[in-house]
């Protein structure tokens, strides 16, 4: 009961976000007020943009060189879960808003700010996991539409040169942007990270209702035991892709916290673009809840293993310990003869 507390207290946001779809869905007139007046792009872009300025540029060029673990994260986001997010609708069906949600969120890069969090509070190689991050997200614009392609082309119209375009705007820009203003402000940003912590979350809720309100019309089709399946489907699907993200690792050869950081990259999913993404889909609105509902449930479920891999990591120092200590007292023993 403490440990549900204490998730429950950490995971504020998460509840507020799920808060926030119910009632976009509900009273959907602010959400469609807002999104005839601005839009969810501008909102979009600021979500890209924010995160990418407290990003070390020091992190990127240092980690570089460890190409066998970006390209395995590369491999979790544009292979695995589209995959397995494609076999996780079968139950849903493929022309469904929920699995075109899914399918969508497939699409998508790796969540710019949650797991690079997540890797260093469960101990893993931090700027190991902001170069993965930053690679999945700036080659998105190419990656991503070649998944919709593959994953969407025989159901939908998707016109891949527009798809291209659209994300190179919304997300290639802003991180290119980003990292521009953090080299011109230089230390400065170091006391930025809380105001952008802040008004990210903000952005956030306001594109999440304007998706809700847009569906709003259709949500009276969606039942709770498909509510219930649903989420059954997400944590699935990411505890599948988490445990082919540590079998790939393994078989790479990479150390335990390089392995952190290649789980949580290669299984998580951000929201911003995936909201976007979604818009290209027209007549699949309620695939928000699916997305919604993915981004919140790897976040929990990715919470606990926060503890599995510390406890996995103070294992590994505590064998390793007396083969560290043993020659230091043969050394000793030598002195003193």
């Amino acid at each position: 009961m403490k440990r549900l507390y204490q998730l429950l207290s950490q995971q504020w946001f998460l509840a507020l976000l799920l808060t926030t779809v119910a009632l976009g869905i509900a009273y959907p007139a602010p959400g469609k007020a807002l999104s005839k007046a601005v839009g969810p792009k501008p909102f979009i872009f600021l979500l890209l943009f924010l995160p990418s300025i407290m990003i070390k540029s020091s992190e990127l060029w240092g980690s570089l060189r460890s190409f066998k673990a970006i390209l395995l994260g590369l491999f979790g986001t544009y292979v695995v879960m589209p995959a397995l997010f494609c076999l996780a609708i079968r139950p849903l069906g493929l022309d469904t808003p929920e699995g075109v949600g899914l399918v969508v969120m497939g699409a998508s890069p790796t969540t710019l700010a949650s797991a690079a969090v997540w890797t260093r509070l469960a101990g893993g190689n931090t700027a190991l996991c902001v170069v993965m991050t930053v690679v999945s997200n700036a080659l998105n614009f190419l990656l991503g539409p070649m998944v919709l392609k593959a994953t969407l082309g025989a159901s939908h119209d998707i016109a891949l040169g527009d798809v291209v375009l659209e994300l190179a705007k919304y997300v290639l820009l802003p991180i290119v942007l980003g990292q521009i203003v953090a080299r011109v402000a230089g230390p400065r940003r170091a006391t930025w990270d809380k105001p952008i912590s802040i008004g990210s979350r903000l952005l956030l809720i306001l594109v999440v209702v304007q998706a809700a309100s847009e569906a709003s019309e259709r949500a009276h089709d969606f039942s709770m035991a498909r509510l219930g399946l649903l989420a059954s489907l997400c944590v699935a699907a990411h505890g599948l892709a988490a445990l082919a993200m540590e079998i790939g690792g393994r078989a790479l050869k990479l150390d335990l916290k390089d392995r952190v950081a290649a789980v949580y990259v290669g299984s998580q999913k951000t929201l911003p673009v995936s909201l976007k993404l979604l818009q290209l889909f027209p007549g699949n609105e309620l695939g928000v809840i699916s997305v919604v509902m993915y981004h919140a449930l790897q976040l929990i479920f990715d919470t606990f293993l926060i503890e599995v891999f510390q406890r996995r990591l103070r294992a590994q120092e505590k064998s390793a310990a007396p083969m560290e200590t043993v020659p230091v007292a043969q050394n000793a023993g030598d002195a003193g003869a």
